[in-house]
């Protein structure tokens, strides 16, 4: 979505970040539990090395942690 083929047609990382989390959570009818980071809501989320609302390579992206429902299901090594 970032990368389209058609340059008028590419979203900011922003608005593709809320695609997938507010948007996805809203269409599923789950907005008042999961789509964001806030008090209450349902956990589940990945913690990048990344800034993903500027420039970044892909390739060189790395996953810190996954918590799903609340729990940490994923620590990278810090090695």
């Amino acid at each position: 979505m970032i990368n389209h083929h058609n340059p008028d047609e590419r979203l900011s990382p922003t608005e593709a970040i809320k695609i997938y989390t507010e948007n996805n959570a809203w269409l599923k009818q789950e907005e008042n539990s999961r789509g964001r980071i806030a008090t209450g809501m349902c956990a589940d989320l990945s913690v990048m090395d990344t800034d993903f609302t500027k420039h970044f390579a892909w390739q060189r992206s790395r996953t810190l942690g996954i918590v799903r429902n609340g729990e940490l299901a994923y620590a990278a090594d810090q090695t």
